[in-house]
């Protein structure tokens, strides 16, 4: 059983604009580590709140120099109260080692996924979840030598 939580402060000077708010530039997570009765080796609950009201965007194709600043033009209309829908994120993560050396791991949440995109050669200046109700899961089975 562990509980553990985490906040960053991104800029400790406000900006007109863009950051004008210091707690709408503070993402806050929470976790939990559930006790499982060696039935798993991990099970994880974690929410994060981020009230940002920019899109989860940045310039593409990327590079090291590029600007935390907003951009706009990935929508025609855009108004900063319709970016409060992707306040809240959660994970529901599963670890369970099988055999020595192999491991099966499973993932169930609404995150900051971004896909492939072929043309940058990278992942996509966007994310894939925007709203909590929208949400993926992933398998992996892991082999170490």
């Amino acid at each position: 059983m562990i509980l553990y939580g985490e906040a960053a402060l991104l800029g400790v000077k406000n900006f007109p604009v863009y950051y004008d708010d210091m707690m709408r530039r503070m993402p806050m997570m929470i976790g939990f580590n559930f006790p499982t009765f060696k039935v798993l080796d991990v099970l994880s609950l974690e929410m994060e709140y981020y009230g940002s009201r920019w899109l989860p965007t940045y310039p593409s194709p990327q590079t090291l120099s590029a600007s935390p600043t907003p951009i706009m033009s990935v929508v025609t209309s855009y108004y900063p109260t319709d970016w409060d829908k992707d306040n809240w994120k959660w994970s529901v993560y599963a670890e369970r080692a099988l055999i020595h050396g192999l491991t099966l791991s499973g993932q169930f949440a609404s995150d900051h996924s971004r896909s492939w995109d072929w043309n940058n050669f990278g992942k996509t200046p966007w994310e894939n979840y925007t709203r909590p109700s929208q949400w993926y899961w992933s398998m992996k089975l892991g082999i170490s030598i």
